[in-house]
């Protein structure tokens, strides 16, 4: 059996023997070598040896991990995500991807940034049908955003979309359909008798 073979623990401690010492002295695959602690038995700290690092976390891993656990026991932080709605004129209903909000002025709060369909309606204007952007700031991009997570901070991420609505042409949708009527029955010719 080579080394390769051997399991991690039988391998630490072939590997502490072997400095210094002839390969014919070493002990058989696992048997540890004299003063040399059985596997799953830790040596005192000033009997172990130069490879005694390798089944242990690496010397930034553990202050790291420290300082998450201790971030996330604070509490960390909150990100609050708005989208702030308003209109000219103000008072119009609006619907964010099929789901009605408020009237403008509105303030929505949000999950995912991206692509959002608008639309605005209100009594004397056109009906406004479109599409808005709610881009994310620097902060709340991959992998910024799991920092902003974990600040201990109350961050606000703020969207503002404004939208002018344009004056119905020639009055309500009534009039228009009646003053339509009206043309199509003028025009018509009269039907034989």
């Amino acid at each position: 059996m080579n080394d390769a073979e051997l399991p991690w623990p039988a391998m630490l401690a072939v590997a502490s023997v072997r400095p210094g010492v002839p390969a014919s002295s070493a002990p058989a695959p696992g048997v540890p070598a004299p003063g040399v602690p059985a596997p799953g038995v830790a040596a005192p700290v000033a009997e172990r040896g130069p490879l005694s690092r390798v089944a242990h976390a690496a010397p930034l891993g553990e202050p790291l991990l420290l300082a998450c656990a201790l971030a996330l026991l604070a509490g960390g932080g909150c990100v609050r995500r708005t989208i702030s709605i308003t209109s000219d004129p103000a008072g119009a209903l609006v619907t964010l991807n099929d789901r009605e909000v408020g009237r403008t002025p509105v303030e929505v709060d949000f999950t995912y940034y991206g692509t959002y369909d608008v639309r605005l309606v209100k009594e004397g204007f056109e009906p406004f049908v479109g599409s808005a952007d709610a881009t994310a700031p620097l902060w709340d991009t991959v992998p910024l955003d799991l920092l902003s997570e974990l600040t201990p901070a109350d961050l606000h991420a703020r969207v503002e979309w404004h939208f002018t609505m344009a004056p119905t042409q020639g009055g309500g949708m009534l009039e228009r359909a009646d003053q339509m009527r009206q043309t199509v029955e003028s025009e018509r010719p009269a039907a034989p008798r």
